[in-house]
C-alpha cells in the first residue's frame, strides 16, 4: 500500500472523468485561467479541478497563472509545469520521511 491508496487521496470526481477532462479543456481554450475563473465557466469546485488535472494524462497543466491545455502551452509552460510538480513531490516525499522518522523515535 502506497500513501495514495488511503481514501483520502481517492479521487473527487462524481461522474466519467473523461467528460469533465472534455468540459475543461473546451473552457479552456488556448489560454490560461484561474480556478476561480474556470470554476465559474464549469461549476467545478477548486479540489474538482485538481482531479480533474490530475486525471487529465497531461492534457491539462496548471500553475501560479491557474489551468492552460497542454496542447496550447509553449515548451517553457510545459516544463515549467512539469518541473515545479517534480518539486513539490519531492517535498512531500521528504515530508512522508520525517513523520515515518518521528513514528520510530528518531
Amino acid at each position: 500500500m502506497t500513501i495514495t491508496d488511503l481514501p483520502l487521496f481517492h479521487r473527487a470526481l462524481t461522474t466519467d472523468s473523461s467528460e469533465q477532462v472534455d468540459a475543461v479543456l473546451r473552457a479552456l481554450g488556448r489560454d490560461w485561467l484561474t480556478a476561480a475563473a474556470l470554476g465559474r465557466l464549469t461549476g467545478y469546485s477548486d479540489r474538482t479541478l485538481r482531479s480533474i488535472a490530475n486525471e487529465s494524462d497531461g492534457a491539462i497543466i496548471s500553475g501560479q497563472r491557474g489551468y492552460k491545455s497542454t496542447r496550447h502551452a509553449t515548451l517553457d509552460e510545459i516544463n515549467h509545469a512539469s518541473n515545479w510538480l517534480v518539486s513539490q513531490a519531492k517535498k512531500m516525499e521528504r515530508r512522508a520521511i520525517a513523520i515515518q522518522r518521528r513514528r520510530h523515535g528518531n
